[in-house]
């Protein structure tokens, strides 16, 4: 809406409003982005996994960074693979086992890198109070 509202008003600034958007939801996306590993792992409501998230990505930012762009680069990637698969009813069921197969591999990559992140963080933490 935003956006709309300002390539009417100032035609001229909608490009710089878009890019900033994009930024902006750039970053949430990776600082949010292993917020769903906090809920299921850590068993935290919705609020604190965010903040586990954040809290993790910035310990760990650039191998949070690799992992999230990684999964991103192969989900995109693989998808024009399978839409190529989907021509007849073997191709449909290769993508459709093929695509579930790696996905959980990458959410499980995803489960075990939040796992033994956080165990760093709260071991750290706990060292750090004695």
């Amino acid at each position: 809406m935003l956006l709309a509202l300002v390539s009417q008003a100032l035609p001229a600034l909608t490009a710089y409003v878009l890019v900033f958007g994009f930024l902006i939801g750039f970053w949430i996306m990776v600082y949010t982005g292993f917020a769903v590993e906090a809920v299921l792992i850590s068993e935290v409501n919705t609020l604190q996994a965010i903040l586990y998230s954040i809290r993790l990505v910035q310990r760990n930012f650039w191998s949070a960074m690799g992992l999230l762009m990684l999964t991103i680069l192969i989900t995109t990637g693989l998808s024009f693979l399978w839409a190529d698969l989907i021509q007849g009813f073997w191709g449909v069921l290769v993508a459709v086992l093929g695509s579930a197969y790696i996905s959980s591999g990458l959410v499980a990559a995803r489960m075990v890198f939040y796992q033994q992140r956080w165990k760093e963080i709260t071991q750290s933490t706990k060292t750090k109070r004695r």
